[in-house]
């Protein structure tokens, strides 16, 4: 919560400087404790559970930030290729092995924030996926999305 805090402290702050990170250390701790005492809860405990929910997160994120990217430069190699393209859209289905529906609804954002595919319809974990060319349907329901949102899955840490 104070790292929350603490953040949200900075950004409307818009520079980062000594004084400023600071008087936003105190100020955010002040609150939460504040708020601790008031609702008899302990806000700056930090278990193995949460480290272990705050690790798969960010693991997840490095593996969509880097999708993207490889995403970006497949479809900037397609525009860009000199001479006539012979570009093939599908309309793909799949169905999802993901038990939580969060994850799913995370799936189907991750896939539409890759460039060249698009999440048209999710109903449960049957997914419908428009893509610009063959190439980026193939293997969808086993892409690298599924496989870190599967180890969530399985650990119960959505």
């Amino acid at each position: 919560m104070v790292i929350g805090m603490l953040l949200l402290w900075i950004l409307f702050n818009g520079r980062i400087t000594l004084e400023i990170l600071i008087f936003g250390i105190v100020i955010c701790s002040a609150i939460c404790l504040l708020l601790s005492m008031i609702t008899s809860q302990n806000l700056f405990k930090i278990d193995q559970w949460m480290l272990k929910r705050i690790a798969y997160r960010l693991r997840y994120y490095g593996v969509l930030v880097v999708e993207i990217v490889k995403a970006n430069l497949q479809v900037m190699d397609l525009i860009l290729t000199p001479g006539e393209i012979e570009i093939k859209p599908v309309l793909t289905e799949f169905k999802s092995v993901l038990k939580h529906s969060k994850l799913n609804v995370l799936l189907a954002n991750s896939i539409t924030l890759t460039p060249g595919t698009i999440t048209v319809d999710l109903d449960r974990d049957r997914f419908l996926v428009l893509a610009v060319d063959e190439s980026f349907a193939e293997d969808l329901d086993q892409s690298v999305f599924v496989k870190e949102l599967k180890i969530l899955d399985d650990k119960d840490l959505d």
